[in-house]
Formats: C-alpha cells, sequence, structure tokens
C-alpha cells in the first residue's frame, strides 16, 4: 500500500487564456524515496513564497538513524519531514529527510511531522514533534527528568549547497506532561 504523497499545482502565468490566471494545472506529486504504508507522508505541508522549496511531513514514518558506532537504529513512528527542491526544468528532486535528533528520552511515537513549515525563503523549515518528552535539564538542572509528550519544536537550517542541518530544538520552560507543544507551527 501507498505511504502517502503531496501534489504540487502551478497557477497559470499571466497572459493566460483563463480569466486572471485562475487555472491551475497539476505539475508533479512528491513522495518520499523509501516510504512504507501508513507512514502517512502528505499529513503536513508547506511551500517557500517563490514556489522553489517544499517540506512535506509524515507523522508516522519510521526513520532509520546512524548512532555514530557504524550502528542503526529503527524508531517506530517516531516521524520526519523532507524537503524537495523545484529544478529550473520544473520537475522536483529530493533534498533531504528532517529528523529531530535521536536522544536517549526519546521514544517511538514521538509523531515529528505532524506540523512543518518553511519560512517565506525556504531556507529554514520547523517540525513539530507534539508527542517528545523534552528533558527538565535544559532548563533546570536540578530536576534532570523528561516530560511525558510535553512536546517540542526543531529548527534546521538549509545552507548554501542545499544541506539541511539542525539548528536548535525549541521547548516551553513551563513544560508539563500532556502540553503537546510543537502540534501546530509556523515560521
Amino acid at each position: 500500500t501507498d505511504g502517502g504523497s503531496a501534489l504540487i499545482f502551478i497557477r497559470a502565468p499571466s497572459g493566460d487564456t483563463t480569466p486572471s490566471g485562475t487555472q491551475w494545472t497539476y505539475q508533479a506529486t512528491l513522495k518520499e524515496p523509501v516510504t512504507a504504508a501508513s507512514d502517512q507522508f502528505g499529513w503536513s505541508v508547506s511551500i517557500s513564497n517563490d514556489g522553489m522549496y517544499a517540506i512535506v511531513g509524515g507523522r508516522i514514518d519510521d526513520p532509520i538513524h546512524n548512532d555514530g558506532d557504524g550502528t542503526t537504529t529503527t524508531v517506530t513512528d517516531k516521524g520526519s519531514a523532507v524537503a524537495f527542491r523545484r529544478k529550473p526544468d520544473g520537475t522536483w528532486e529530493y533534498m533531504d529527510k528532517l529528523v529531530h535528533p535521536l536522544h536517549p528520552q526519546y521514544i517511538a511515537g514521538d509523531e515529528a511531522g505532524r506540523s512543518c513549515a518553511l519560512s517565506g525563503d525556504g531556507r529554514y523549515a520547523i517540525l513539530g514533534v507534539h508527542y517528545d518528552d523534552p528533558h527538565n535539564s535544559r532548563y533546570d538542572y536540578s530536576n534532570d527528568t523528561t516530560v511525558s509528550q510535553g512536546g517540542g519544536a526543531h529548527i534546521f537550517i538549509r545552507d548554501a549547497s542545499g544541506k539541511w542541518s539542525h539548528q536548535v530544538e525549541l521547548t516551553d520552560m513551563n513544560v508539563k506532561a500532556n502540553d503537546w507543544f510543537g502540534y501546530s507551527v509556523a515560521i
């Protein structure tokens, strides 16, 4: 079965035969290169103001992480988002998969990608992780615990070569269990 997709439509340019360029035409279907049934890829989408970049969330994707020691870990329903770029010929290409960093307190079911957004220039992306269990020690080292489903959001930045990297994790300083910070995001 299909793990989901996102469709790109373009509005007819000025000078077309339709009134005020109101004709929309299918351009592309964006799919994750490797998807599994029920990834729910396409759950959230965002496109840059110039239409050159798009990000598509798959809230229950099972991303594979490189553990840094030659091994990998698959985290069930962790979620992710995929960044795409429109080439000059109008076709779309895969850029990168955006996944919030794997820390010991992150467990399966975070559902990153339930919400995602791109900045107007397509340089920054934000990935909501509403089921994340943020670590209190980030703000209060005397209370080094995690908060169940407190939530978080992760900012990614695209460099001049097109590579995406994690920039910062955002959490609520007064987080409580089941706050679901990151349920909806915008940038």
